[in-house]
C-alpha cells in the first residue's frame, strides 16, 4: 500500500497532472532575467536615438526637396533636439555620419573641443547658425552626514546634463576651432580664499567665404548665446582689423597672425625681401577678457638665441654674431645695411608669424632705413641657431604692436612697484605694533 500510494503520488507529478492553483516548481530568477531588466533603460534610450535620427533624416530630405528658410528651420530644430540626447554626445563623428548619412548632404562639419562639440553646416545656404553641444555641470551641494558618530560635511557629486543650443553666426563661415572659456581668480577674505569665476564665453575661430578670418565671442543670456564685443575689449582695434587667416588656440589663449604677406623660400635664402608673414600676437585671457600678452610671447629658446644675436650686433661684434648663425656668411647682411657701427641703435625684437618650415621668426627693429628679419630653428649641432637673415623695410604695424607691448611692460612694472610699496607699508605698520 505504501508502495502504491507512493506510485499514485509519483505518477501525477511526472505527468504534470497537478490540481489548479498548486505550484510545485516556483519560478527562479535567472541571470538572463536580471540582464534583460537592466537593459531596459538602454533599449529605451536606443529607441529614442533611433526615433530622433529618423526624424532628422526626414527633415533633411524635406529641406533638400524644397530648400527654403522654413524647411531649414524645421531641420535645424530637429538637429538641435537630436544633439541634446545624452547618447549623441558620446558618439563619434563617424558613428553620427553613419547613422544619418544625410548629414553629409548639408556639409556637416564637427569641431570637437574639451568634451564638447560644434555642428557647422557648410552646404546649406539658408543656414545662419551652428549648434553648440556641450555639458552643463551643476556643482554638488554640501550635505551633513554622520561618520562614526561624528558630523561631517561632504559634497555630493556634480550633475552633468547634455545641452544643445542654436547659435546665430555670420552666414557662410567655416569654423576651425572653438572654446568655451572663463578665467578664475582668487581673493583672500580674512582666512577664507574666495574663488571668483568670470562668465563663460564661446569663442569661435574660422574663415569666411572671402577668405578673411572670423573671430567672434558669444555669451549666454536667458538660454541664448549672443555675440559680444566685451571679450576683446582689451585688444587694440588694429589687431582685429589686420587679422590674416592664421588664428589658433593655445589652451584658452589665442595666437594670432596679423598683417603681412607670404615670403618665398628663395627670398629667405638670398637674404633679401620686402614682405613677411606678418606678426605673431598672443592674447591672454584675464578676467574673462582677452588682452595683449606683454610677456615673451614666443618660444624661450628661439627668443634667447635672437636676443644674443641682437646683443652681438649692438656691441659691434661680428665675431660673436657669427657664433649664433647656422651659416657665418649671413653676417654680411647686417653689414650690408650699415648696422655695424659704434653708435648702433638699440635693436627691439618682436615675434612674427612662423614661416611654416619649423622655424620661429622675429623682426629686429633697427630704427634705420631697413629692419632685419631672422628665422631661428634647430640644426644638427645646436638646438637653436639663426638659419636665415634678410632685409625688410620698416613696418608701421610693427611699431604699433611694439608700442602696445611696451605700454603693457611699463604698466606691469609700475604695478610691481606699487605692490612692493604696499608691502613695505604693511611691514612698517607691523613693526610699529611690535
Amino acid at each position: 500500500m505504501n508502495h502504491l500510494i507512493k506510485g499514485v503520488i509519483f505518477i501525477p507529478l511526472m505527468l504534470g497532472l497537478v490540481a489548479p492553483g498548486i505550484a510545485l516548481t516556483p519560478k527562479v530568477s535567472t541571470a538572463s532575467d536580471s540582464v534583460s531588466a537592466d537593459a531596459q533603460p538602454a533599449v529605451a534610450a536606443g529607441e529614442a536615438v533611433a526615433s530622433h535620427a529618423a526624424a532628422v533624416t526626414a527633415r533633411i530630405k524635406d529641406y533638400r526637396q524644397s530648400p527654403d528658410a522654413g524647411s531649414w528651420d524645421a531641420a535645424l530644430r530637429e538637429l538641435r533636439d537630436f544633439a541634446q540626447l545624452p547618447q549623441t554626445g558620446k558618439m563619434s563623428q563617424a558613428a553620427l555620419l553613419q547613422m544619418i548619412p544625410q548629414l553629409s548632404e548639408i556639409g556637416t562639419k564637427f569641431v570637437d573641443f574639451s568634451g564638447n562639440r560644434l555642428w557647422n553646416f557648410t552646404r546649406a545656404p539658408e543656414c545662419q547658425h551652428v549648434i553648440l553641444q556641450y555639458q552643463s555641470v551643476t556643482p554638488g551641494v554640501d550635505e551633513a552626514v554622520i561618520v562614526k558618530g561624528r558630523r561631517r560635511i561632504v559634497r555630493t557629486n556634480p550633475t552633468v546634463v547634455w545641452r544643445a543650443d542654436i547659435v546665430r553666426v555670420t552666414p557662410g563661415i567655416q569654423i576651425k576651432e572653438a572654446r568655451i572659456v572663463s578665467s578664475v581668480t582668487t581673493t583672500t577674505v580674512g582666512k577664507r580664499v574666495v574663488r571668483n569665476e568670470s562668465p563663460r564665453s564661446l569663442v569661435l575661430v574660422g574663415c569666411e567665404k572671402s577668405s578673411s578670418s572670423y573671430l567672434r565671442a558669444f555669451r549666454a543670456a536667458s538660454g541664448t548665446w549672443n555675440e559680444t564685443p566685451d571679450v576683446f575689449n582689451g585688444v587694440p582695434p588694429y589687431v582685429l582689423q589686420n587679422l590674416s587667416n592664421k588664428a589658433s588656440f593655445s589652451g584658452n589663449d589665442l595666437v594670432l597672425a596679423i598683417g603681412g604677406t607670404n615670403t618665398s623660400d628663395g627670398d629667405l635664402k638670398t637674404g633679401t625681401g620686402t614682405s613677411s608673414n606678418g606678426y605673431r600676437i598672443v592674447l591672454k585671457l584675464i578676467g574673462g577678457r582677452y588682452t595683449l600678452d606683454g610677456g615673451k610671447n614666443g618660444e624661450d629658446g628661439a627668443l634667447a638665441v635672437t636676443a644674443q644675436f641682437a646683443s652681438a650686433l649692438q656691441q659691434n661684434r661680428p665675431d660673436l654674431a657669427k657664433a649664433w648663425l647656422a651659416d657665418p656668411k649671413l653676417v654680411s647682411i647686417p653689414k650690408y645695411i650699415g648696422y655695424f657701427t659704434k653708435t648702433a641703435p638699440v635693436l627691439r625684437i618682436i615675434p612674427m608669424a612662423n614661416p611654416g618650415n619649423g622655424s620661429v621668426r622675429f623682426r629686429l627693429i633697427t630704427s634705420m632705413k631697413e629692419d632685419l628679419i631672422v628665422d631661428v630653428g634647430k640644426i644638427k649641432t645646436l638646438p637653436f641657431a639663426v638659419k636665415s637673415v634678410f632685409v625688410a623695410p620698416p613696418d608701421p604695424l610693427a611699431s604699433k604692436i611694439l608700442s602696445n607691448l611696451q605700454t603693457l611692460d611699463s604698466a606691469a612694472a609700475q604695478a610691481g612697484k606699487d605692490k612692493d610699496k604696499d608691502k613695505d607699508k604693511d611691514n612698517a605698520k607691523d613693526s610699529d605694533k611690535n
